[in-house]
């Protein structure tokens, strides 16, 4: 079998729902080796994607586990948790807030739930007096 054309691709995750595809590709010269080729065309793309995302540095570090990357990327649960306490907060209707019913209930965080809890009252009493 004589290798003539090689190619090397990574997804790289961003973020949630949210990943880069690289691709790199060469031709092999007959005096060249497969393999060496396609550690070149990692180091390349690994190379590219730092440049392009200079705010994204676990590939710098070799030592870090896949699981350790991915925590990486994804934001602390706190802000998350804030996050959705503020969407509740903006909620108008019950409609509205009812769709945060189930994440409330399986996440079990209590901020969450105090959010949620509060928000629904307040909701509840305004559509009592509109009515």
């Amino acid at each position: 079998m004589k290798i003539e054309r090689i190619a090397y691709e990574q997804l790289y995750p961003t973020g949630v729902y949210a990943n880069i595809r690289l691709r790199a590709e060469a031709t092999i010269l007959a005096h060249e080796d497969a393999t060496e080729c396609y550690k070149m065309l990692r180091d390349e793309v690994e190379k590219a994607f730092t440049a392009m995302n200079p705010q994204i540095n676990w590939l710098s570090d070799s030592a870090t586990t896949e699981s350790s990357q991915k925590e990486n990327l994804l934001p602390p649960k706190e802000s998350v948790i804030q996050s959705h306490i503020k969407t509740i907060n903006e909620c108008n209707t019950l409609n509205n807030l009812k769709i945060f019913e189930k994440l409330v209930t399986k996440t079990a965080d209590p901020q969450l739930t105090n959010a949620y809890t509060i928000r629904h009252e307040q909701l509840w009493k305004q559509n009592q007096k509109s009515k």
